[in-house]
């Protein structure tokens, strides 16, 4: 189908925006820093500020993330790091809590990229929603909930998208920020310029609890 308003025409115009702003993400970016000057993950207590740095609302939520602390320490984390391990996100997303298996993915894959932010892509709901919309709006193709939670998939369905547009960033955790300040918009402009609210509607209804 030929759009009027193709998707990547309203990407670049938020991308440019988006560059032009100066000062952006201060809190994020202290956490980020934070991160690089402590990069070891075998202390609890080091581990602990940089959980807490993250702010991740399901962990705060149920209240585990000291748990998160210990299971990360436990993994003995910091080799495979550097080697851009996919199955370690995957290892610490998934953890024993209160007598059950949970599945911590959004944090697993933030805590990975703030060691790395060159190397570890970042989900969370908003980008799941983007991708879907841009690869089913720009070569047809559906995008299912287990290539997102996989982490070797997910991986793959990012970088194809940055070297699809070719934008000038340095690293994933800019394109998380990029895709959290603007993403929500691109999608709603892309549906109401093309026509599109009837079909996308639950996307659009998903987008509100954004």
């Amino acid at each position: 189908m030929h759009y009027s308003n193709p998707i990547s025409e309203i990407i670049e115009e938020y991308f440019d925006i988006f560059r032009g702003q100066g000062g952006y993400f201060v809190e994020d970016n202290r956490a980020l820093n934070y991160f690089q000057i402590n990069p070891m993950n075998h202390d609890l207590q080091d581990v602990l500020l940089k959980v807490r740095e993250i702010r991740d609302v399901e962990l705060i939520s149920n209240e585990a993330e000291d748990a998160m602390v210990e299971h990360i320490v436990n993994l003995n984390i910091d080799g495979d790091l550097e080697l851009t391990d996919n199955k370690l996100v995957m290892d610490i997303a998934r953890m024993d809590f209160r007598g059950e298996t949970r599945f911590f993915y959004s944090f697993a894959t933030r805590y990975c990229c703030y060691h790395h932010p060159e190397l570890y892509p970042i989900y969370d709901f908003l980008i799941e929603q983007f991708l879907k919309l841009y690869y089913k709006r720009t070569n047809g193709v559906v995008i299912e909930d287990h290539q997102l939670f996989h982490y070797t998939s997910f991986r793959h369905l990012m970088r194809e998208y940055l070297d699809a547009f070719h934008l000038p960033l340095n690293s994933y955790w800019e394109l998380d920020k990029f895709i959290w300040a603007y993403g929500k918009h691109i999608i709603e402009e892309f549906i109401e310029k093309n026509g599109l609210e009837q079909e996308e509607l639950p996307l659009l209804t998903a987008l509100k609890n954004v």
